[in-house]
């Protein structure tokens, strides 16, 4: 899908429009700061898959409590019928 001249125009026009011009600039380093800190977590979430499980302590919860489901299947009672 490619963008064209016309389609930027209208699409910078509209955001003007919804948010104000003024916010432009600010939406725009927001942007910018979420992508770069995508490439910089999705570039270390590759390094530490390349680096094996060895890295990634495996955290047990034996000491945690369960409760059984009562005999109909549901947590909680279902509503009364009144």
């Amino acid at each position: 899908m490619k963008l064209g001249l016309w389609e930027i125009i209208l699409i910078v026009i509209v955001v003007g429009m919804v948010f104000g011009v003024g916010k432009i600039p600010e939406i725009g380093k927001q942007i910018g700061r979420g992508v770069r800190d995508f490439k910089k977590y999705s570039s270390g979430a590759a390094d530490e898959k390349a680096a094996g499980p060895a890295h990634n302590p495996v955290i047990t919860t034996a000491s945690a409590k369960t409760t059984p489901l009562p005999s109909n299947g549901y947590p909680h009672e279902p509503f009364s019928k009144n």
